[in-house]
């Protein structure tokens, strides 16, 4: 009887376990783009929690191709404001990322500048330029810039 009652008890446990890890994986595999990541940083976190480095490389590969798409052979650069009125129409979620400051749209004159950077969980930087996406700290980010650290 003991057996019968420990081995009932086991199932149970083992059910009831199992449902706990279902229920708590569900709400946390679909999170969408917002996704609390353990480490997020300042400037990282927002309502919703934290956005991931490979969702913001991918928000500035988009934006990369929007780029050399819309700067003409010669190599003029789209304006900041052409930019972000493109991605507003086509891809808002990136837009609101550029309005939360993850994503920051730098008013590239040349293809060899910065062209945009994103703001990542451990306070660096992911850095698009003409050479793609680079990952960067703020004291290199600053130096392509051009500003010195301020």
């Amino acid at each position: 009887m003991k057996r019968f009652v420990l081995i009932a008890l086991a199932c149970i446990a083992a059910a009831g376990c199992k449902k706990a890890r279902e229920d708590s994986s569900a709400g946390s595999g679909g999170a969408g783009p917002f996704e609390v990541r353990p480490g997020a940083g300042p400037g990282v976190m927002g309502v919703h929690g934290a956005v991931d480095r490979v969702q913001l490389e991918a928000a500035l590969d988009q934006i990369r191709l929007f780029i050399e798409n819309a700067s003409g052979p010669e190599g003029n650069m789209p304006s900041v404001q052409l930019t972000y009125e493109t991605l507003k129409k086509e891809a808002p979620q990136y837009a609101k990322w550029v309005d939360e400051k993850l994503i920051v749209l730098n008013p590239a004159k040349t293809r060899d500048e910065v062209w945009a950077y994103a703001v990542l969980p451990q306070g660096n930087y992911s850095v698009l330029t003409s050479a793609g996406i680079q990952p960067m700290t703020l004291q290199q980010l600053n130096q392509r810039l051009g500003t010195g650290g301020q």
